[in-house]
């Protein structure tokens, strides 16, 4: 599970920085979930307050993961403890495109 959180993460948070329009009101059009294309029963949710889900899907059970993220400005972080671990995990990357479709 572990490898496979860390690929959620990435997939999910690259699929959100690739497919992402740097503007002033990237705050608000990053809140809600975003769903890995690629693979089903996989999300990201981001909420108020700098607050996150990671969700997995696993035969009958779903694996939540509470984190944190912060925007600044294009460039977002996200930061939480995997499954198993004690130590947090951080990744950042650069929102490039985000519309109130995406």
């Amino acid at each position: 599970m572990k490898p496979r959180l860390a690929s959620l993460v990435g997939i999910v948070f690259l699929g959100i920085a690739m497919a992402a329009l740097a503007g002033s009101d990237n705050a608000a059009k990053l809140i809600g979930v975003w769903n890995d294309p690629k693979v089903a029963g996989k999300s990201i949710e981001f909420a108020k307050g700098g607050k996150m889900k990671i969700r997995e899907k696993k035969g009958d059970k779903t694996v939540v993961v509470d984190g944190v993220y912060l925007l600044k400005d294009n460039s977002l972080t996200i930061t939480f403890v995997p499954p198993g671990k004690e130590k947090a995990e951080s990744d950042t990357g650069t929102i490039k495109k985000l519309t109130d479709q995406d």
